[in-house]
């Protein structure tokens, strides 16, 4: 699926770069570059999207709260680990999209409920917001999550944190 989508988004960026607008005339041309819009979208929800679904079947328990996110990686030449951030008796798991598994998602990072130690809200990159977890040994684990502002409550009732409201 994820070569028969990259194949029309080629034709498609090839059809609007090299032929002339003149050629297949107007609508046609911006008919052509709008339709890349939807492929880079369904390319995406290929590539990375994990839903709670997926994600509660990879898990075998039932999923407290869970959000789109993507985990920063320590070497800033590493691409972000994308996929879905899942709240599992009080513990942080992410799951990233992978074909071959039979739930069609692995689990690529957690942290027990015992080992976390603090969390701290922040824009991490350009554009994203997210909270920075930090373990008991003191290593700092950024997640990205856009979203996660408007959830802190339900984010740390999650969590079994009260909620404070900051």
């Amino acid at each position: 699926m994820k070569n028969v989508i990259r194949g029309i988004m080629l034709l498609l960026f090839l059809a609007v770069i090299f032929i002339p607008r003149e050629t297949v005339g107007t609508a046609l041309y911006w008919a052509l570059f709008i339709a890349m819009f939807p492929m880079v979208y369904l390319y995406w929800r290929v590539l990375y999207y994990v839903s709670p679904k997926m994600a509660e079947q990879q898990a075998g328990k039932p999923i407290a709260f869970s959000l789109s996110a993507a985990r920063v990686p320590e070497d800033a030449r590493e691409d972000l680990v994308r996929g879905r951030l899942c709240v599992i008796d009080h513990s942080l798991y992410l799951y990233a999209r992978d074909d071959r598994a039979e739930s069609k998602c692995k689990e690529v990072w957690s942290l027990s409920a015992e080992k976390l130690q603090t969390i701290s809200f922040a824009k991490l990159l350009p554009f994203r917001y997210g909270f920075v977890a930090t373990s008991s040994e003191g290593t700092q684990y950024k997640i990205t999550c856009n979203g996660i502002k408007k959830k802190k409550k339900e984010f740390f009732e999650a969590l079994g944190w009260p909620y404070t409201g900051a």
